[in-house]
């Protein structure tokens, strides 16, 4: 799934995430379930960039054990 972040730390950043609950993108899922994931994020990366015309997008693959135990991509641009 992909949603606006609550409390953005920059414009336009969203969040993308896998429904179930994976705490680790290697050991913890499938190759099909990576590849979905990153057909959502190819999906929305763009639509960021055109909505923000932003020169670039960023994204970054985050989750650790400890805070935050689940995997989840954030696009900025």
């Amino acid at each position: 799934m992909a949603y606006l972040e609550r409390w953005p730390t920059l414009p336009g950043k969203v969040l993308v995430a896998p429904r179930q609950h994976v705490e680790d993108l290697v050991s913890g899922s499938t190759a099909d379930v990576y590849t979905s994931m990153m057909l959502v994020v190819r999906e929305v990366a763009p639509a960021v960039e055109a909505v923000l015309a932003s020169e670039r997008v960023y994204l970054l693959s985050d989750g650790a054990k400890e805070g935050n135990a689940h995997v989840h991509w954030h696009i900025a641009a």
